[in-house]
């Protein structure tokens, strides 16, 4: 009864069959078994935390949710954006740019933006906490950005077409704005992470 429980243990298994391995193939145990080690998965290192605050901004004109990146994200970017609500109810849409973007109409994507996730219309989710993130075609990971997205809809009209909500600690900003500041007190979600 116990020779069947060892066979159980992924541990016990390596053990046992290990040194028959090794003496089928003529190598010995340790070498075989540091080799078995070596073949882990992959770990890629930990994106570093971003030294600033990360923002992505948002509007309303005429019922339809505008996206700013602040800054211009490069062609070929994958941007992801999330939207979701105090239940945990999440919309999510994958854009991919052609070209560089700074503003992305959710409602009325145009041709420089080819989603890849089907989405609900943004007037679903203006009480929520939208989340937008970014991955650079040649680096491993991007930055992530929160905004709440609620009562802008009455917010916006009270504010110039070019001016986006950047959150309540950096308010409403042009993209002029956004980039005169990125690297000194904020970054944006298409800030360069290296």
């Amino acid at each position: 009864m116990r020779h069947r429980k060892i066979f159980r243990e992924p541990l016990g298994k390596v053990l046992i069959f290990t040194p028959l391995l090794a003496i089928v193939t003529g190598l010995t145990g340790c070498t075989l078994l540091s080799g078995l080690v070596r073949m882990g998965p992959t770990v890629y290192p930990a994106p570093p935390s971003p030294q600033l605050p990360v923002v992505v901004g948002a509007r309303v004109d005429d019922g339809q949710l505008i996206v700013s990146t602040g800054r211009a994200c490069p062609s070929d970017t994958e941007i992801g954006i999330y939207f979701g609500d105090s239940k945990g109810n999440w919309a999510a849409i994958k854009l991919t740019t052609n070209t560089a973007v700074s503003e992305i109409n959710i409602d009325n994507l145009s041709d420089t933006v080819v989603a890849t996730a089907p989405l609900q219309p943004a007037s679903a989710w203006y009480d929520s906490i939208m989340t937008v993130e970014n991955f650079f075609p040649d680096q491993q990971f991007g930055w992530t950005a929160t905004t709440d997205l609620t009562g802008l809809v009455d917010a916006s009209t009270q504010h110039a077409a070019d001016e986006f909500f950047f959150g309540d600690k950096f308010g409403w900003m042009t993209s002029a704005q956004v980039t005169a500041r990125d690297g000194v007190d904020l970054a944006t979600v298409c800030t360069p992470t290296s």
